[in-house]
C-alpha cells in the first residue's frame, strides 16, 4: 500500500499563501504518519528549505492580482483576470493531466481554482482553504467582470471551504467550514534572532519593497529588514541567505524585535497573533481583504492564546474536516 499523498496548491500572490501553507506542512509531517505532501508553489526554492515537502512542483495558472509599488495595478490586474477567463479550457486539461499523474489522495488548494475543478473531475476530494477567494477580490475590484469572477466561482463550488479568520463571510463553495487561525510560521525564538541581530534593541520592516510614502520613524533603533530587496533606510540588512545559513527564521525575527513594522498581510498578522505581539500596520492598499483582515486583527488580539494551542487547534479541526 502506498502512502496517503495530498497535493497543496499554493497561489503565487506573494507569500502569505504560501507562509501559511508551509506552516501546514509542518504540523502535519509531524502528526500523521505516512503521508506525502506534494505542493506546487511559485515561492522561491529557498522558501521551502527545511520543510518536510515530498516534492516541489511547477505552479498553477491563476488568476492573480498584478502589484505595483505594494499596490494592486487595476490595469494589468484586468487584463490577467481576462486572460485566466480566455485561456482557462486550455490550462484545465494541462492541470488535469498533471494531477492525473501524481495521483493525489486529497488537494488542499490555497487559493488556486483550476486545480479544484480537474480534481473534481478527476473524482479526487478538494479543499479551498483561505480567508478569501479569488473570485470575490476580482467582484469587488471589477464589477463589471461578473462573468469571469462567475467562471471562478464555478471552480471553487465543488470543493469544501475550510475558512480561516480575518476574511469576509463570502464562500464561492458548496459546504464550508469555518476554521481556527493558522499561523503563517512556526513558533519565534527571541533568543535565537540574536544570532543575526546581536543584543541591541531592533525594529523589524516586514516589508518585499518599500511601501508607497515610506515608513514610519524608527526613532534610531537598530533596524532590522528582511526582505528581497535592501530598504533604503534600513540600517541593517539580513538576507534570506544568512537566515537561512544561521538557521533563524522569520518567525524569531518577529519574536525578538523591540517594534514590528508592515502592511495588512494574513501571514504577517497571523503571526503577531500567535506570537502576541502588536505592531505598526500600514493601511491604505486596494486589496478589498485589507479591511477585514484590519479588523480580524484587531478582534483576535482580544482573546489571544499561546501560540502552541492556536496551532494544536487548527491542526485538529483540520484533521477532523479533511478526514485525514
Amino acid at each position: 500500500m502506498r502512502h496517503l499523498r495530498i497535493l497543496i496548491s499554493v497561489s503565487s500572490h506573494g507569500w502569505g499563501h504560501a507562509a501559511r501553507q508551509r506552516e501546514l506542512v509542518r504540523l502535519l509531517s509531524s502528526t500523521v504518519p505516512d503521508l506525502e505532501i506534494h505542493v506546487a508553489s511559485g515561492a522561491p526554492q529557498w522558501f521551502w528549505h527545511g520543510s518536510p515537502v515530498t516534492r516541489l512542483h511547477p505552479p498553477s495558472f491563476s488568476p492573480l492580482p498584478v502589484d505595483s509599488g505594494g499596490d494592486v495595478d487595476l490595469k494589468l490586474t484586468e487584463s490577467a483576470l481576462l486572460s485566466f477567463a480566455s485561456d482557462m479550457q486550455r490550462n484545465l486539461e494541462i492541470e488535469r493531466a498533471r494531477i492525473r499523474l501524481l495521483s493525489p489522495d486529497m488537494l488542499v488548494s490555497d487559493v488556486d481554482p483550476l486545480p479544484v475543478l480537474a480534481c473534481s473531475d478527476l473524482g479526487i476530494p478538494a479543499f479551498v482553504m483561505g480567508n478569501f477567494s479569488w473570485d470575490w477580490i476580482h467582484a469587488n475590484l471589477f464589477p463589471g467582470r461578473s462573468a469571469e469572477c462567475s467562471l471562478i466561482s464555478a471552480a471553487y463550488s465543488r470543493a469544501t471551504y475550510l475558512r480561516l479568520p480575518m476574511g469576509p463571510g463570502y464562500s464561492p463553495c458548496l459546504k464550508t467550514v469555518d476554521m481556527p487561525l493558522l499561523p503563517g510560521g512556526p513558533p519565534g525564538d527571541a533568543v535565537r534572532a540574536r544570532i543575526l541581530t546581536g543584543p541591541r534593541p531592533y525594529t523589524l520592516l516586514a516589508f518585499r519593497e518599500m511601501p508607497v510614502g515610506g515608513i514610519p520613524d524608527t526613532r534610531g533603533e537598530f533596524t532590522v529588514a528582511s526582505t528581497e530587496s535592501n530598504l533604503l533606510n534600513a540600517k541593517h540588512f539580513i538576507p534570506h541567505q544568512d537566515m537561512l545559513r544561521a538557521g533563524v527564521s522569520f518567525s524569531d525575527l518577529i519574536a525578538g524585535a523591540n517594534k514590528v513594522v508592515c502592511k495588512a498581510g494574513y501571514g504577517i498578522l497571523s503571526q503577531l497573533l500567535a506570537e502576541g505581539r502588536d505592531a505598526v500596520v500600514l493601511a491604505g492598499r486596494r486589496f478589498p481583504e485589507e479591511p477585514f483582515l484590519l479588523e480580524g486583527w484587531k478582534r483576535l488580539r482580544e482573546g489571544r492564546l499561546p501560540g502552541e494551542q492556536v496551532r494544536n487547534e487548527f491542526l485538529t479541526a483540520f484533521i477532523h474536516a479533511s478526514g485525514l
